[in-house]
């Protein structure tokens, strides 16, 4: 018999051959990969970790040489959090500036923030209360000029967002 005349169901027959013998082969690799991690498993929980060093005796001394004194309990002071400040930057006409450069700064000039305005020329920030430096900056575009500031804020301590007013470059 050759190749061409075999029937539909002997092909049928000698493939479900081969599949019965590849899945032995996979049950046979699957027993392997199952022993190896077990003989792995058993190494790995056979080694016990360091123990750390006993803590040596405390020297024992005959007689108190200091008093106790008693120590005044503080009341922690309510944590200081964030607060978001919004504001919107506009040119004199009152339309937004749009994607400005915005550098928030604290007082002693260090970098606190740094963010771009939105389309609606606005800007936010999660600050800390105290005074900022805020310098802004947006190159001249063929419909728009050029703005730049500079100029000092006051966050005050709060839950609710700070809202600027509107800032006119």
């Amino acid at each position: 018999m050759t190749e061409e005349e075999r029937t539909a169901s002997e092909i049928i027959l000698s493939l479900e051959q081969r599949v019965e013998t590849m899945e032995g082969l996979v049950r046979s690799i699957d027993h392997n990969i199952k022993l190896v991690l077990s003989r792995q498993n058993a190494q790995l929980h056979a080694v016990s970790p360091p123990a750390p060093p006993e803590p040596a005796p405390p020297p024992s001394s005959p007689t108190p040489t200091v008093e106790a004194v008693e120590f005044v309990q503080v009341q922690p002071s309510t944590p200081v959090k964030k607060r978001v400040v919004q504001e919107k930057l506009v040119y004199g006409d009152l339309k937004g500036i749009i994607l400005a450069q915005v550098e928030i700064f604290d007082m002693s000039g260090k970098l606190v923030d740094k963010k771009r305005t939105n389309n609606a020329g606005k800007w936010a920030s999660s600050l800390f209360p105290g005074k900022y430096m805020i310098r802004v900056a947006k190159q001249k575009t063929a419909a728009k000029p050029q703005a730049t500031g500079q100029y000092e804020i006051i966050v005050t301590p709060g839950i609710k967002p700070l809202q600027l007013e509107n800032r006119k470059l």
